[in-house]
């Protein structure tokens, strides 16, 4: 089963606002494992203003066999100002409902004329 859908939210100007959305899941039969993706992305920009442009990335994946289950979740923003680019990220991992690994990550770039 798999699926893609982008969702403009605003129709005045296509480059403000857009979501893209996929889900996807497949099986093997053949060893009982059921592998998962969803990924959403969130991409605005201004008109007339470059600054204001975000990218919002999100993905988890999925992997399962009879009662083992994993999970991990990444999330990443980049955004900008004049002088850096700022960038956020995530992971999260869970092994059934434990979760077992966490890391986040704040940086700054210098555009260095970018």
């Amino acid at each position: 089963m798999s699926g893609r859908q982008a969702k403009i939210l605003s129709a005045a100007d296509l480059t403000d606002l857009l979501v893209f959305a996929s889900v996807r899941i497949e099986r093997i039969d053949r060893i009982g494992l059921e592998l998962g993706m969803q990924s959403k992305s969130y991409l605005h920009v201004e008109e007339d203003d470059p600054l204001s442009a975000v990218a919002d990335l999100r993905r988890t994946w999925t992997m399962s066999r009879e009662a083992w289950q994993i999970r991990t979740e990444t999330q990443m923003r980049l955004s900008c100002t004049r002088d850096i680019f700022l960038l956020q990220g995530s992971l999260r991992a869970w092994e059934g409902a434990n979760e077992v690994r966490r890391r986040e990550w704040d940086r700054s770039i210098p555009r260095d004329f970018l």
